[in-house]
Order: C-alpha cells, then structure tokens, then sequence
C-alpha cells in the first residue's frame, strides 16, 4: 500500500485494531486525494501515532474517531473535541497558502490552524455555504 503521509494510515490501524479491511486502502487513496487537492505532500506531519489520530480529529472532527473506537469495543480519552474543518476551506487555505478572510472569530481556528491570527473560522459548521459558492465557481480551485 502506497501511502501519501504518516498519516494515511486508518484509524484503524493507528488505533491498533486487530481487524482491518480494504477500508485501509480507500482511506490511503483518500489522503493521496487530499494531498493532490491541496498541492501539498504530505498534508499532514505527525511525530507519533497519538500525533496522527489528533490531526486526524483537528481536521475530520473528534466525533467519528471516537465512534469508530466505541464501534470497535474501545475508549479513546481525549480532553478534545473538534468539529473538524470545512474542506473547501481547508484545502484553499493549504493550496495558496492563506486563510478566507470572513468576520466570524473561532478561537480554536485560530490556534489550531498555522498563521491564523485573526482567527478566521473554518470549522465544518460552514461547509454547506463552501460547497455552495464551489459549485457556482467562486472558489480559488
């Protein structure tokens, strides 16, 4: 399996669960996607594998990591709870390297992402008005 970052890894897999399926493929060339998307190898750096499931969680949401370790008979404790970025969003801010400019403050945001010191909000809670003015073409795509 080739993959794209440390972090291409499934949750499965940085979780330690000993069944894996082809899932761990689809989520490998998820990431490749990501990173051809964002123009940006790798996407993400971690140091370790708790590093890994963090960004995961920072950038997908905390909620589905979680749920996938209910799922499989295990607790995560975490002291976070993100609700992951928008994806259009995300992946501008990464690909020409600047955050959309908006006037609604998130200070998570503001410390989660690199170089956001005004805070500018991208979590996912405003992914469907992304989706939206990506689909009638004013993005930066």
């Amino acid at each position: 399996m080739y993959q794209a970052a440390s972090t291409s890894c499934q949750q499965k897999l940085l979780l330690k669960f000993p069944q894996q399926t082809t899932l761990v493929d689809i989520w490998s060339a998820g990431i490749i996607f990501l990173s051809l998307l964002c123009r940006k190898h790798p996407v993400m750096r971690p140091g370790d594998d708790y590093e890994a499931i963090a960004q995961i969680a920072v950038i997908f949401g905390s909620e589905p990591i979680e749920q996938l370790a209910r799922n499989n008979n295990s607790i995560l404790l975490t002291s976070w709870n993100y609700p992951g970025f928008d994806m259009v969003k995300f992946v501008n801010a990464i690909r020409n390297e600047e955050i959309p400019r908006q006037g609604k403050y998130c200070y998570s945001c503001r410390n989660l992402f690199f170089d956001n010191h005004d805070g500018n909000c991208m979590c996912r809670i405003s992914e469907e008005h992304s989706l939206m003015e990506l689909a009638r073409g004013n993005s930066h795509f």
